[in-house]
């Protein structure tokens, strides 16, 4: 008998005592109660009230009315694992008839393999076989291990250790731990293949699962990229119904946010989260604050293991190697220091004897997301680009793209040296509202400019052009000079997406063109949260190009807070402003900020200038208009502006003539 089925009638014998909601992410009772009767490893049996076959690839989905309505009252274990869209679907001909996620996880993926029957395209089938192979120390060694059979098993599987991954290792324990005895048995003991076959498995049952999406024309979903997801979605749960102490105590909720008074007696939009890679070991890391202190730490590659929390009247401070100053207040008797140091091996923070020394300086969390926020449209996700972007990027260097044309013509291979020589980028080529993802790796040889969309789900490459990491492009209208270099003559522009050419014109397009690096680009080791930072060049990304040549972005990222400036048409002036007379010495565009400081943008490369803009007095030219100065960071004086309305616009125009209009006119 094949390792595969003992596993499927091993878990048919767990039970799970939770009071309630066993599969969902906060009403969880107690922990699964290890059954004293299952049967060992050795000598496989099937239970009498297993409540599943031996072939649980035959579980019917025919069922009752009166069994429908029994399930009703039935808490579903697979509620908060499986989208709803999907999971809806499953339920209205399968009633809940297990409370355990394991088992309901294989009857939901012999449901997924009956609907598609003959609708399981190759990739699909390889990718299901490859598992098998891969993991064997899970779906045996036989001919039991194939992909028909393995198919439900898969499903099972993966929601099971899902479930215990994302409940902070609190539900579905049994479930692991028999898993982790074949690891033991097979692999000497290393939990690394448990998590890697999860990876494995969650890449097939989402590609699954959005093959249901297809054939009931339901729009499909990117693959969960965040690891600590199941973590976030409790602390969102637990604030949202303010369970008490005794209620978080209950079910195992570990945080030091209770020390707060959490989640009733705290201002609840302050609770943050934010993601590091503690240590540079390239574990991603979730942290939670609140007003910007460092809270709770968890940690282990996404296992949400439980690293740390903060003690109460403590303050801690994380620094990049993986060690903590904790300060705790003693009132009176002063304070006392302790320090602790991250533990690999256990992803936990441990106390150490005597004081270390860090050298650099402590961690700088940027403001983080809100708790409250979790879960808001995950299903019809605006930003799903963002999270597949972020993904791909996390672990770039393990899969650097690379120019097979440069390679072949040159000899040498464009791979990347290190995080730092590699530059990243969101542009919008085409006119659509996902930007293309630019990479280009830094001081390799000839180093193309590689363009990535997001498509299907998924992160695909569109091309590569030009060298030197450097390519030419048109905002929004599917343009591509792939050339390191603005050429006087003979050149063709690229069409994106197609293989038509067009001549370029040097008088016609010197200016409707601007590189790939010229704004926004980053390293990949500047990024301290990347999810955060493609939102911001998302956000920033040129959407066209005025015909002097000035970016035209959009520019409500400058007027999101509070207005610093004073004066005459103080209120229009945060955003940006484009030239529109002609002098080549000139910035093409300015952007103001409310918080007062300017920067100068020119078509050409001539450097940046960054200052604070300041009221001087009413405008004698412009009727209800103000006179503004600009100076420099250093105190020294820029440039002076009279600002004040014109028609529909507003005009800005120095002393010397040159004019500036706030919203460009087409």
């Amino acid at each position: 008998m094949s390792r595969k089925l003992i596993a499927l009638i091993l878990m048919s014998t767990i039970t799970c005592s939770m009071l309630s909601g066993c599969g969902s992410m906060i009403n969880v009772g107690a922990k699964e109660a290890p059954d004293e009767n299952s049967v060992s490893v050795d000598e496989p049996e099937v239970p009498k009230d297993s409540g599943i076959s031996e072939d649980a690839s035959e579980a019917s989905s025919e069922n009752t009315e009166s069994e429908i309505a029994e399930s009703e009252t039935t808490e579903d274990p697979l509620k908060g694992l499986v989208e709803d869209d999907i999971l809806d679907i499953f339920r209205a001909s399968n009633p809940v008839g297990s409370s355990v996620v394991y088992d309901e996880g294989v009857n939901f993926g012999s449901w997924v393999q009956d609907r598609l029957e003959n609708d399981i395209d190759e990739d699909i089938q390889e990718e299901g076989e490859e598992i098998g192979r891969a993991h064997e120390f899970w779906f045996g060694t036989d001919v039991g291990n194939n992909f028909e059979s393995n198919f439900p098993i898969i499903y099972g599987t993966y929601y099971a250790l899902k479930d215990y991954y994302e409940s902070g290792r609190y539900r579905s324990e049994d479930f692991y731990n028999k898993v982790l005895e074949e690891v033991e048995y097979f692999c000497g003991g290393d939990d690394n293949n448990i998590k890697d076959m999860c990876y494995d498995l969650r890449e097939f049952v989402t590609d699954c699962n959005n093959a249901i999406r297809v054939l009931e024309g339901i729009e499909v979903l990117d693959a969960d990229v965040d690891p600590y997801y199941g973590v976030l979605l409790r602390y969102k749960e637990a604030q949202d119904k303010g369970l008490s102490q005794d209620e978080l105590d209950a079910i195992g909720f570990k945080t030091a946010l209770i020390d707060h008074g959490w989640p009733n007696g705290t201002n609840n939009d302050e609770v943050r989260y934010h993601y590091y890679d503690i240590g540079d070991d390239n574990w991603i890391d979730l942290i939670i604050t609140y007003y910007g202190a460092i809270v709770d730490i968890y940690s282990h590659d996404g296992d949400a293991v439980y690293s740390y929390g903060a003690p109460y009247r403590g303050i801690a401070e994380l620094y990049p190697d993986g060690t903590i100053c904790e300060t705790i207040s003693m009132g009176v008797s002063g304070s006392a220091t302790n320090w602790l140091r991250y533990d690999v091996s256990s992803g936990k923070f441990i106390l150490v004897d005597g004081q270390l020394t860090p050298t650099d300086d402590p961690v700088v969390l940027p403001e983080g997301k809100k708790i409250s926020d979790v879960g808001k449209n995950t299903a019809s996700y605006e930003n799903a680009e963002i999270a597949a972007y972020a993904y791909f990027l996390s672990d770039y260097m393990e899969h650097p793209a690379m120019s097979e044309e440069l390679s072949e013509d040159f000899g040498e291979e464009d791979k990347p040296e290190s995080e730092e020589d590699v530059i990243f980028s969101l542009i919008y080529i085409d006119d659509d509202d996902i930007p293309e993802l630019t990479v280009a790796n830094g001081t390799a040889p000839w180093n193309a400019v590689h363009v990535f969309t997001y498509k299907d789900g998924e992160v695909v490459e569109a091309g590569e052009y030009s060298m030197y990491g450097r390519a030419y492009y048109t905002p929004k209208k599917g343009q591509i000079l792939p050339m390191y270099y603005i050429p006087v003559a003979d050149a063709e522009i690229m069409v994106y997406g197609s293989d038509e050419t067009i001549p370029f014109d040097l008088d016609r397009d010197a200016n409707n063109f601007i590189s790939t690096d010229e704004y926004n680009g980053m390293s990949l080791a500047d990024v301290k949260d990347m999810e955060d930072e493609l939102i911001r060049m998302k956000k920033t990304a040129p959407l066209g190009i005025t015909p002097l040549g000035a970016l035209i972005i959009d520019d409500s990222y400058l007027k999101e807070s509070e207005l610093l400036i004073e004066g005459k048409q103080a209120d229009k002036i945060p955003g940006i402003w484009y030239l529109v007379t002609e002098d080549v010495d000139a910035p093409t565009w300015i952007e103001f900020d409310t918080n007062g400081t300017f920067t100068t943008h020119y078509n050409e490369a001539g450097g940046e200038i960054s200052g604070y803009i300041e009221y001087e007095q009413e405008s004698s030219l412009l009727e209800d208009g103000g006179i503004y100065y600009l100076y420099k960071f250093d105190g020294t004086r820029y440039d002076s502006f009279e600002i004040g309305p014109d028609d529909d616009n507003v005009c800005m125009m120095n002393f010397f003539g040159r004019v500036y209009y706030k919203f460009q006119e087409d």
